[in-house]
């Protein structure tokens, strides 16, 4: 067998396993009565600060703990309400301009055409911070545009607003995501 120099010759060290008896709880030490021994008092004994005389002061309200990671956020101001006539005429402008593109497409008939207007409010919804459910409740009505041109058999304007369905969802999907990485 070989000896660690490190750890010290003990039964124990050496491999020496305890009787049975010894892992039985002790129990108390008993006096001559059959009364057990009261417990020794401890042997040091810390002193208690003396009372001051100032009142007391409430406690700091707890602030959480920033982790070291984290960077501090100042909380953001409450937006700006608008009035409620003003937020309508903003969305029936909104709804006319495109609109305004849909009988330009209508005239026109071209998808070219057609694609640079829905370019056009794409960078204004970006640049004014359109709500992104209005160009998604815009693709809807081109969708629904879509179906009664499939209907009365008019598939060159169904293709075409088919194009603009695809766009306004592309813008819409862009809007959201900025919206979205706003929020957070």
């Amino acid at each position: 067998m070989l000896v660690d120099p490190f750890i010290p010759a003990t039964p124990r060290a050496q491999g020496a396993v305890r009787p049975p008896q010894a892992l039985k709880p002790r129990r108390p030490a008993r006096t001559l009565d059959g009364v057990p021994s009261p417990r020794p008092a401890p042997a040091f004994v810390h002193p208690r600060a003396p009372a001051s005389r100032k009142p007391a002061t409430p406690p700091a309200p707890a602030q959480p703990q920033r982790r070291p990671h984290q960077a501090a956020v100042k909380p953001r101001p409450a937006p700006k309400k608008q009035s409620r006539k003003r937020k309508v005429l903003g969305i029936l402008g909104q709804i006319a301009f495109v609109s305004a593109a849909m009988a330009l497409g209508f005239l026109v008939q071209s998808v070219i055409i057609g694609q640079a207007v829905v370019l056009i409010y794409g960078i204004c919804a970006v640049i004014f911070r359109v709500a992104s459910r209005i160009t998604f409740l815009l693709a809807l009505l081109s969708l629904g545009v879509v179906v009664i041109s499939s209907v009365r058999s008019q598939t060159a304007l169904a293709s075409t607003f088919a194009v603009y369905v695809f766009l306004l969802l592309g813008v819409g999907t862009l809007t959201l995501a900025r919206e979205l990485r706003n929020e957070i």
